[in-house]
């Protein structure tokens, strides 16, 4: 392996590696839910390629790729992403090939090589920046704040996917995903410029983000229902209509163009979008859709902008279906904003938004858990002291996690807090039968050991080692009892000690033999030996078993008073 660059490996590398490790994505298929990711970002930047990346030790993977890229894999020096996990915010290259970091890079030097590149790390929720998404395009171009902000959402988006993979993995029978709160849908929805509206399975909308309501300049009463029509085009008004009555009867997706006037009486053309969410066996349970202006008079500022909406549709969708299911969530979710003093300072926080399970897991009451502050909730804890830590948290936008037991309902949970803008989410983790199983298995080990201390028999447990060739060439030892300590006057310093180091006979004709033979045959051997090694000078009644697929059991016992007592 050739080592890297210094500049390129951060101070807490090997920590970072660990972490990147922990999440068990490295060479794994495609998923859906990273390509759709990916392919939201080509067509929302308008480039031909994205990645969700993940840097290794000698290489970046791709874990999602859009746009026909050749490799799932490069060397770690020769991928933009290395740069980008130094940076504690975006890496943007308007311009990489009159850049004299990155122009004689293998992927930026040749004709037709790497121009443009914007990447954002991936920052886990203990602080490790494991890999980025980012974008690339073959020729320059400008990268404005608003597109930083929606990337920064992107990797926010798939960090949060990599959490919840990790989660899926770690809680057998949990539910599939973590998903986005009600107060989460409407901070997106009225965030972005584009007109997002919701109907009932029969038609009737009951929805509208504040961006059509502005557009219009209606009301929602206005609106609702079949209201919105009143602002559609007289010419568009049979055929729009027509497609959104198709589209419920079939229960297929809705996708037409019409014109729609605005608060200032001009009609600008738009494209309206809709896509059934069903349950399990096919019912709609709601139309979520969006509609986005396509007037092709725009200045440039428009152009560009309007560029963003259209492709981000897909992520309006995606914010809308889950939000059906976040009230089953398997775990505990509670956005809190901060509440500042006359100083600016931060004072306490407010909730704004959460589910039932975390009341569940913690035992407070619908009532606290809306009326208490996070100050009077710590109270409940007995936790009054942890408040300045969620101040620091939030103000250093740092993540942090940790175990804790709560007495009201006798669970074990995991608790995260991530900072959101001027406040954090927090989530609980059921990790009862985690810590129960934990416990069971110390003090299954405890017996064990219990058991083997009380033998008057010495017990060794090996492992084999192999030479580069797979052939067997000694044992290390990894266990022993009390009595092999009496017997032999060794103690745990021998641990993790070679066999033949500690008893270098030959090979052929001694107990390297029978240790062989027992490991290939899988079949128990039980002899009587003579040693003089460290000088013993005694018989032993030695018996062999297999322990597994690489290691065994040998327990032995001294008995040259009984063979001269047969003599």
């Amino acid at each position: 392996m050739n080592p890297q660059p210094t500049s390129l490996i951060p101070a807490n590398d090997a920590a970072r590696l660990a972490a990147l490790r922990r999440y068990r994505l490295l060479d794994t298929g495609p998923e859906e839910s990273f390509d759709t990711i990916t392919s939201m970002m080509a067509e929302v930047f308008g480039v031909p390629l994205s990645f969700i990346s993940l840097v290794d030790e000698q290489r970046v993977y791709y874990k999602s790729s859009y746009g026909g890229f050749p490799h799932a894999q490069v060397p770690r020096e020769d991928s933009l992403c290395s740069h980008t996990i130094l940076n504690n915010g975006p890496l943007i290259i308007e311009n990489a090939q009159n850049d004299p970091c990155f122009s004689d890079g293998p992927y930026v030097a040749p004709e037709g090589g790497i121009r443009f590149y914007a990447g954002v790390p991936l920052v886990t929720h203990d602080g490790f920046a494991i890999g980025t998404v980012c974008i690339v395009d073959m020729k320059p171009r400008s990268f404005s704040e608003a597109e930083t902000r929606l990337l920064e959402r992107f990797a926010w988006m798939a960090g949060h996917e990599i959490e919840t993979h990790q989660l899926v993995q770690h809680q057998a029978g949990a539910e599939k995903q973590l998903n986005e709160s009600n107060e989460e849908l409407r901070f997106v929805t009225d965030l972005i410029p584009q007109l997002v509206w919701a109907t009932q399975p029969d038609g009737y909308s009951y929805y509208f983000n504040s961006r059509w309501l502005e557009y219009t300049g209606l009301s929602f009463d206005d609106v609702k229902g079949d209201g919105w029509t009143q602002s559609l085009h007289p010419d568009d008004l049979e055929s729009t209509l027509a497609a959104w009555r198709n589209a419920v009867e079939r229960s297929e997706a809705y996708d037409v163009e019409y014109r729609l006037r605005g608060s200032d009486g001009t009609y600008r053309w738009f494209m309206a979008r809709g896509t059934p969410m069903m349950d399990d066996e096919g019912r709609i349970l709601r139309w979520y859709g969006t509609t986005t202006d396509i007037h092709e008079q725009k200045r440039a500022e428009e152009e560009l902008e309007q560029k963003v909406l259209d492709r981000t549709r897909e992520l309006s969708e995606a914010q809308a279906s889950l939000r059906a299911i976040v009230d089953n969530a398997p775990i505990g979710l509670m956005v809190y904003t901060s509440e500042r003093d006359a100083s600016g300072k931060i004072a306490d926080f407010r909730m704004l938004d959460y589910n039932a399970r975390g009341n569940e897991l913690t035992g407070i009451s619908k009532e606290d858990r809306e009326r208490l502050p996070l100050s009077g909730l710590l109270k409940i804890y007995g936790r009054e002291w942890q408040l300045a830590e969620y101040v620091e948290w939030v103000e250093q936008r740092r993540p942090a996690a940790w175990e804790q037991y709560v007495e009201a309902t006798g669970k074990w949970l995991w608790v995260t807090v991530t900072p959101l803008n001027d406040g954090f989410l927090r989530t609980l983790s059921d990790i009862t039968e985690l810590k129960l199983s934990q416990q069971q298995v110390e003090q299954q080990s405890e017996f064990a050991n219990s058991v083997l201390d009380s033998s008057i028999n010495a017990v060794v447990a090996l492992d084999a080692i192999h030479d580069n060739h797979g052939e067997l060439v000694d044992f290390r030892i990894v266990k022993i009892n009390k009595a092999f300590s009496t017997i032999l006057g060794l103690g745990e310093e021998v641990l993790g000690l070679s066999h033949g180091r500690l008893f270098p006979g030959p090979h052929e004709g001694g107990v390297f033999s029978l240790y062989r033979q027992v490991l290939l045959s899988g079949e128990p051997e039980r002899r009587e030996i003579f040693t003089d090694e460290k000088d013993l000078n005694s018989w032993f009644d030695l018996s062999v078993v297999k322990r597994g697929e690489n290691g065994l059991v040998v327990s032995f016992n001294n008995i040259s008073t009984q063979r001269q007592a047969a003599i």
